[in-house]
């Protein structure tokens, strides 16, 4: 026969299978050995003298003749070895040393010193291994113990498998203790709870029902369902935590999981991080992704990563970045550095120390912007403030947007503190009342409500729905008063207009002024100076009635119609000695000029619809007037007109000066066209223009020439020089030099009729006609 091998206990009584088989035959009774060739014959064969085994003391029994030991279970059987001892039916020692089966249906293969103690147990070899709970099996290594029912040791050394169906592949002092609980192998790991389980490493200890540690050293898994992946010093402790990796990390109740890191703690339930080192998840369903020193504890709270961030309100959010908190329910900070979310849905996107306080406020990014109230939103930029409901800043620095709906886009140091005020951008611009609008610019202030500034440098929109497009120190101070650009104009009468220029006051309500520099839209006088020094403004006689310490005034002289400088201050001091005015002043004047300047505090205000078109100095303050521009004109009279010209002045209701130098129309629909130094001082008079001509009557007529007279009613002077109607009615004059000395009388120097008639056929009554030389009249 071939070389004999062991059979499996179950071949005790049949001859299935390719190893060595003894076995009863079923149908003669006779004790039948198989060996591996298949080959069958008598057990009586091969006992005797020639046969290498004998009976045992029980029935069945076999067991070699040479060493020590013996088959003393009934069946039982020994295949070689030294000292081995099989004392329980069917139990069977295939060879080795000093082994033991006394286990019903136990087996050992081999090895030393094993002892299968009880039913069907199986040892495959090894030395010292017991196996001593029913079904248990150690298929080898050394000191291996089985002991719970059913446990299983695949090998290795001094591991013990204490309760039922309990595992241990293989490693060095392991212990499995609870039902059905595994361990792959590895040093020293205790699988102690029902279903326990762990793979391998060093240490670990799986001490609640479905406990996993799959490797690693010195990890605890000890909730139920609890894993740990690896690493070290990890610790499982509560049900279905999971610990991936990593280095002295603690998932403390129920559901929560660390993917791996240091020293990572997840201490409430479905608590998550993801890795990193020292980060807190504390709360349930908090999250943290990685990072360091993170801490999340509001409950459903996240950090993404990053370096101590805080998110400590349930729902709060932290993508990254370093020292963030979001303390807000529902908050978010996207990263950044100590960025602060602490109102209900509050957002940050980046930046560092921006703080987030209002509800479902917004801060984009930037650094130390702060949004402070209810749905505020900050796009970005430095120290900016938005603190009331639906205030927006896009960026800039140290911008302010304080009121409801209040807006900034952009700039530096900006302030909308109105409700619905919106700065566009620009620097230290303030909107202060509700709907001010300014687009940009430095210094600008609409403190009306619906004033809007363009942009420009200085400018100030102080009353209801005043507007200033652009330019520089410009003020808008009634209601609807707009001003279009230029430099140091004011605009304060009711509808009041200055398109642009330099210095222009208008206090006239729905007056307009085109441009120009010191024209004045006001019951108010321009003086002009003895001289100026430095800060004095210096005037002859003595005007200390007309200032007060404290005035502001406007001042400017000019080339032409044009300002050369122009000045805005305010009086320090009034003072009259020696037959003159010193004003002592905060402007600094330009020695040698001669500028002119405007009591802006004790002007009174204009009348309605009055207009300057342009200029310099033209002061319009009748209701309906209109300069169309010119230097020092003043129309007073409602409905007037100076169409230009210098120093020419309308007073009287409808009175007209086209143009020209120091012309007077002083009466009611008095008109000069032009000229110089020309009067129409009665209702309807009219000066076409010339130089120094008086039309002092009504509707006496000058059409032109010097130093006329018409002073009769409806009289009338051509032209010429030095003509005067002395004061009769209807006397007109053609000529030079001539006084008339009779009214509805025409007086001429010379007279000659060209082309006159020499019939009265034809002619009108009254007409003149020559008869043969002779002047006759057509009765």
């Amino acid at each position: 026969m071939g070389n004999l091998t062991v059979s499996q206990p179950t071949n005790i009584r049949t001859p299935d299978g390719n190893s060595l088989a003894v076995f009863i035959d079923g149908v003669s009774g006779i004790m039948k050995l198989k060996d591996a060739l298949g080959n069958v014959q008598p057990l009586s064969d091969f006992i005797g003298e020639s046969s290498p085994f004998e009976y045992g003391t029980a029935t069945g029994a076999i067991q070699p003749v040479l060493g020590s030991g013996g088959a003393s279970g009934c069946y039982s059987s020994i295949g070689g070895g030294l000292g081995n001892d099989v004392s329980n039916a069917y139990s069977n020692v295939s060879g080795g040393r000093a082994n033991n089966a006394s286990g019903y249906n136990s087996t050992i293969g081999g090895g030393y010193c094993n002892t299968a103690s009880s039913d069907y147990v199986t040892i495959g070899g090894g030395k010292q291994n017991t196996a001593s709970n029913d079904s248990s099996i150690i298929g080898g290594g050394r000191q291996n113990t089985a002991s719970g029912y059913a446990s299983s040791i695949g090998g290795g050394y001094c591991n013990t498998a204490s309760s039922q169906s309990s595992t241990i592949s293989g490693g060095y002092q392991n212990t499995a203790s609870g039902q059905r609980s595994t361990i792959g192998g590895g040093i020293c790991n205790i699988a102690s709870y029902n279903y326990a389980t762990i793979g391998g490493g060093l240490n670990n200890n799986a001490s609640c029902a479905c406990s996993t540690i799959a490797g690693g050293n010195q990890n605890v898994a000890c909730g139920i369902s609890s894993s740990v992946g690896g690493g070290k010093f990890n610790t499982a402790s509560y049900n279905y935590a999971t610990i991936g990796g990593g280095f002295c990390n603690t998932a403390s109740c129920d559901n929560a999981t660390i993917g791996g890191g240091y020293c990572n703690t997840a201490s409430k339930s479905n608590a998550t991080i993801g890795g990193g080192r020292y980060n807190t998840a504390s709360n349930s369903n908090d999250t943290i992704g990685g990072g360091y020193c993170n801490t999340a504890s509001g409950g459903q709270s996240s950090v993404g990563g990053g370096y101590c961030n805080t998110a400590s309100c349930s729902g709060t959010t932290i993508g990254g970045g370093t020292q963030n908190t979001a303390s807000g329910q529902d908050s978010v900070i996207g990263g950044g550095q100590e960025n602060i979310s602490s109102g209900y849905t509050a957002t940050i996107g980046g930046g560092r120390q921006n703080t987030a306080s209002g509800n479902r406020s917004t801060i984009g990014g930037g650094y130390l912007n702060t949004a402070s109230s209810a749905y505020v939103t900050i796009g970005g930029g430095y120290c900016n403030t938005a603190s009331d409901i639906n205030a927006t800043i896009g960026g800039g620095y140290k911008n302010m947007a304080y009121n409801v709906y209040a807006t900034i886009g952009g700039g530096r140091c900006n302030t909308a503190s109105g409700q619905l005020s919106t700065i566009g951008g620009g620097c230290g611009n303030i909107a202060s009342s509700g709907e001010a609008t300014i687009g940009g610019g430095c210094y600008n202030t609409a403190s009306g409500r619906y004033s809007a500034i363009g942009g420009g440098y200085l400018n100030t929109a102080s009353v209801y729905s005043s507007t200033i497009g652009g330019g520089k120190s410009n003020t808008a101070s009634n209601y609807y008063a707009t001003i279009g650009g230029g430099q140091q104009n004011t605009a304060s009468g009711q509808n009041s207009s200055i398109v642009g220029g330099k210095v222009n006051l208008n206090k006239s309500n729905l007056g307009f002024i085109g441009g120009g520099s010191l024209n004045v839209m006001a019951n108010a006088t321009i003086f002009s100076p003895y001289c100026v020094y430095t800060n004095c403004f210096i005037l002859s006689g003595d005007q200390t009635a007309q200032f007060t310490s404290g005035d502001s005034f406007i001042s400017a002289n000019c080339y032409g119609n044009c300002a050369l400088n122009n000045y805005v201050g305010t009086i320090n001091s009034v003072t009259y000695v020696g037959g003159y005015t010193t004003l002592d002043t905060t402007s600094n004047f330009d020695n040698g000029q001669y500028p002119k300047l405007v009591n802006t505090t004790t002007a009174l205000d204009g009348c309605l619809f009055s207009t300057i078109g342009g200029g310099f100095s033209n002061k319009a303050f009748g209701s309906f007037t209109t300069i169309g521009g010119g230097y020092l004109n003043t129309a007073s009279g409602c409905f007037s007109t100076i169409g230009g010209g210098r120093r020419n002045t309308v007073s009287a209701i409808y009175s007209t000066i086209g143009g020209g130098y120091y012309n007077n129309a002083s009466s009611q629909y008095t008109t000069i066209g032009g000229g110089r130094s020309n009067t129409a001082s009665c209702n309807y008079a009219t000066i076409g223009g010339g130089f120094c001509n008086t039309a002092s009557n009504q509707f006496a007529v000058i059409a032109g020439g010097r130093e006329n007279i018409a002073n009769g009613v409806n009289s009338a002077i051509l032209g010429g020089r030095a003509n005067n109607t002395c004061a009769f009615s209807c006397a007109m004059i053609v000529g030079t030099s001539i006084n008339a000395n009779r009214a509805n009388t025409t007086f001429v120097n010379n007279l000659s009729i060209m082309n006159i008639p020499v019939s009265s056929v034809g002619l009108p009554s009254k007409a003149v006609f020559s008869n043969s030389g002779v002047l006759q009249i057509v009765p």
